[in-house]
């Protein structure tokens, strides 16, 4: 049976990287410890390691799709590119249909400046963050 393919414009991601999010399985819920807009790094090359909760709604609870994300560096070159993963509803109804996921995402700092988090949903941009990365004075 093939799935009817909704618009992009009513699928809504959001993005938040924290120093940690830890996820309760007993009670399904994520805790974030420590939102981050900027980090300071003691040299430069150095790897990072971040936390990203991806929050997605999406207008109907048989949605099913693929997503990834990727970091780029301020240069533009991409730093980081996530496997794909399956989006689909787990929420229970009468919950709004969607998902909630944490990453564990660790990228090499080759300059100073804005690193993009950019999720994608069939190659589409569907929401970004930005980290400022700046070297420790």
């Amino acid at each position: 049976m093939l799935q009817e393919r909704c618009n992009m414009d009513d699928i809504k991601v959001n993005l938040l990287v924290a120093n940690e999010i830890s996820f309760n399985n007993e009670i399904k819920r994520h805790s974030i410890n420590d939102v981050l807009n900027l980090v300071e790094v003691p040299y430069i090359p150095c790897a990072v390691k971040t936390h990203v909760l991806v929050k997605i709604l999406f207008p109907k609870r048989d949605f099913q799709e693929e997503g990834y994300m990727d970091i780029v560096a301020p240069d533009g070159l991409m730093e980081l590119n996530t496997p794909i993963m399956k989006i689909m509803n787990f929420r229970p109804h009468p919950a709004n249909p969607g998902m909630d996921a944490s990453l564990q995402i660790n990228f090499a700092v080759v300059e100073e400046g804005t690193y993009k988090y950019r999720f994608y949903v069939r190659h589409q941009l569907v929401a970004e963050y930005p980290l400022q990365v700046l070297l420790k004075k």
